[in-house]
């Protein structure tokens, strides 16, 4: 549900397309899946990702950074979409931390991957939302 909500928020701001009628395009999707790092072995952030497709589908798995191990934020679907200032194609995914919801729009770059992650806070502590963007590399 989140990442409907994210994709029709860019949606109607003219960032990203409506999803495409035939669904998600595993040749579409191809150069996203697999393992990937985040560049920076310091981030505070998403510390590594893992892309997989089935029956079409595309999942979004996501490691934040914890101590003294990473906390996996679990596994969700991800909907293909084009930015339409650029005409690539990019993934949406959203997690619901409960007090936090995390969404991401990930894109093939030179580099890996970037991931602009936009953070929505919905506690009571008068946080201010947050948008970051971090570089991954895939994983050998």
């Amino acid at each position: 549900m989140l990442v409907k909500q994210l994709c029709a928020v860019l949606f109607a701001v003219g960032m990203v397309s409506q999803a495409s009628a035939r669904g998600n395009d595993i040749a579409t999707q191809a150069p996203l899946l697999g393992m990937w790092a985040n560049v920076d072995p310091e981030t505070r952030g998403v510390t590594r990702l893992v892309i997989t497709e089935e029956d079409g589908r595309l999942f979004v798995r996501a490691y934040g950074a914890c101590f003294p191990t990473d906390c996996d934020w679990g596994t969700v679907l991800a909907s293909m979409r084009t930015d339409m200032k650029t005409s690539e194609k990019v993934a949406c995914a959203s997690w619901d931390h409960t007090f936090k919801d995390s969404h991401f729009i990930v894109r093939r770059v030179r580099e890996g991957l970037e991931v602009t992650h936009v953070g929505i806070y919905k506690d009571s502590s008068n946080r201010a939302h947050d948008v970051s963007r971090e570089v991954f590399k895939r994983e050998r």
